[in-house]
């Protein structure tokens, strides 16, 4: 199905407003930790994060997470190999290459469970609490950042140029980003390469209705942080807390493949006619 004109005049009005608008959002957290700290919630002061307990919601925000995206992402790998040959193969690299982000994202979330909604030591200081923090979950940090950005950069740059790219978005964050801003840290440099990546690589294909469906959802993304930081105790966390972000991330990877597997139909369709 291709996209009408009114659409694709609507897609790609995002050469001016759709950067402009991500990062905004993206940012948006910080401004209010910020400049407006009045309006923050008081979970979400304390680690950064909307969680919901189990002592209060029966369950932990941050073991869903874990399970989300680790059974998420194994079920959406066996879905591109049972599909094989019937989604492209540009497709089926860049999907697949985004599983062990998001796998490691899991994990991460998992530690988190487990040292009660903390990464590392909360304050101001982003040094005193990177060195407050365990080797492991350093390097784990590491391999999270790496996963996203071997996605993001896919069919840009090499495995050196994504490594060193990789160690540049940790070192910053070690020199300047205190823990209360790491989600935010972290849509920030998701968003900036993503949105970077998308300019400079040539365009693959016409846009369709699926990239604006993916677009809407990427709103939902970077509006949910937000609520997190202002909104918690208010009424997120009795829907999952931060568990709501994560499971859009998966859910976003099997829309994906599903608009993927829909085109190839589509193209291989049109051929046989």
């Amino acid at each position: 199905m291709e996209i009408t004109s009114s659409v694709k005049n609507k897609i790609e009005s995002r050469n001016i407003f759709y950067p402009i608008i991500c990062i905004s959002l993206a940012t948006a957290p910080w401004f209010i930790i910020h400049f407006f700290p009045n309006y923050l919630d008081p979970k979400y002061k304390e680690i950064g994060f909307c969680q919901s307990t189990k002592e209060n919601q029966g369950y932990d925000s941050f073991e869903i997470c874990f399970w989300v995206d680790l059974l998420g992402s194994i079920f959406l790998y066996l879905i591109v190999l049972l599909l094989g040959n019937r989604i492209s193969s540009t497709d089926r690299t860049e999907i697949v290459s985004s599983i062990p982000g998001t796998i490691m994202h899991g994990f991460l979330h998992y530690y988190q469970y487990l040292n009660k909604g903390k990464f590392f030591p909360m304050g101001q200081d982003p040094l005193k609490s990177f060195r407050g923090g365990p080797w492991y979950l350093n390097a784990a940090n590491i391999g999270f950042i790496f996963g996203f950005q071997y996605n993001l950069q896919s069919g840009v740059g090499n495995f050196k140029s994504i490594l060193v790219s990789s160690f540049a978005i940790k070192l910053f964050q070690i020199l300047f980003v205190p823990p209360l801003y790491a989600l935010t840290y972290v849509n920030t440099w998701i968003f900036i390469t993503d949105i970077f990546v998308k300019y400079i690589k040539p365009i693959a294909r016409k846009l369709d209705w699926g990239d604006l469906l993916l677009n809407i959802i990427i709103f939902i993304l970077l509006l949910e942080p937000i609520i997190e930081a202002t909104k918690c105790q208010n009424g997120l966390e009795n829907y999952g807390g931060h568990a709501l972000f994560d499971s859009w991330i998966v859910f976003y990877e099997f829309i994906w493949l599903a608009l993927a597997y829909y085109r190839e139909k589509n193209k291989n369709k049109s051929k046989s006619e």
